[in-house]
């Protein structure tokens, strides 16, 4: 049999698909034309890649943490915020500024922001209770229907909930006209 392979690369592509249709390592030598040990070998490379994690970046190295123009003013900026709860990182900068700090504004933010904890979520308002005939919702809208035959025609539909007691109404209607009586 003559090899219907010209790279490794297709060599491997064959002996994947041959291997997923349940073939032999003998077999599969025969087909490829290749020693059945390259085969196992391939065979057990290509498992060992497809059960190992990939990772298209490389992950950057972990670094012993730079000294920051800030740390020389940790004291400074916690006593501003324990005194000024509320004070932005603005102000805390241009405070430092006035004392002869010489760093960037983005270094005290993040300063800040790792010293200040995290805002309180706020509470959720509560939901109105209604009596009954006190309140009730509705709606209305177009809906393009085709029907059967053929021809096509916009139908509203409209509905009426009442929240008290959860009921419902719903109607279909040809036109939104309103009745006007005299």
């Amino acid at each position: 049999m003559t090899a219907t392979w010209r790279t490794r690369e297709e060599v491997i592509v064959q002996l994947v698909t041959l291997h997923r249709q349940g073939l032999s390592c003998r077999a599969l030598a025969r087909a490829l034309g290749i020693r059945r040990n390259t085969v196992k070998v391939l065979v057990a490379a290509h498992v060992t890649a497809r059960e190992t994690e990939h990772q298209a970046l490389v992950k950057p190295p972990l670094r012993a943490p730079r000294a920051s123009k800030v740390d020389a003013y940790q004291v400074r900026v916690a006593e501003l915020l324990r005194q000024y709860p509320d004070i932005t990182a603005q102000r805390v900068f241009e405070t430092l500024r006035e004392e002869g700090f010489t760093g960037g504004y983005t270094a005290v933010k993040k300063y800040v922001r790792r010293l200040r904890p995290p805002p309180r979520p706020q509470p959720s308002l509560t939901t109105p209770e209604y009596g009954p005939g006190e309140m009730s919702e509705n709606d209305g809208s177009p809906y393009n229907v085709t029907f059967a035959d053929g021809h096509k025609e916009i139908i509203r539909a409209f509905s009426y909930v009442f929240v008290y007691s959860h009921r419902k109404y719903f109607g279909l209607y040809g036109s939104a006209h309103m009745l006007v009586h005299p």
